[in-house]
């Protein structure tokens, strides 16, 4: 079974995603760009919902790592 993926900061990927093309979509943007994707285990189509703690703490860790001018 393929798994499906999704963007969000740091490339996040839902695990269970079944949403349409996205992981083909997202490996091609990840390759495009070298932003890394993460997989969130055990997450669908709404990771911030399925894995909030895992989400945020990926959206804290990008955060701290940009420079803000």
């Amino acid at each position: 079974m393929q798994q499906k993926t999704h963007r969000t900061p740091k490339g996040t990927i839902r695990e269970k995603d079944h949403a349409g093309s996205c992981i083909r979509y997202n490996k091609t943007w990840h390759k495009n760009t070298g932003i890394p994707l993460v997989w969130i285990e055990g997450a669908g189509h709404n990771s911030n919902t399925d894995a909030p703690d895992k989400v945020n703490a990926l959206i804290q860790e990008f955060a701290s790592t940009q420079v803000l001018r």
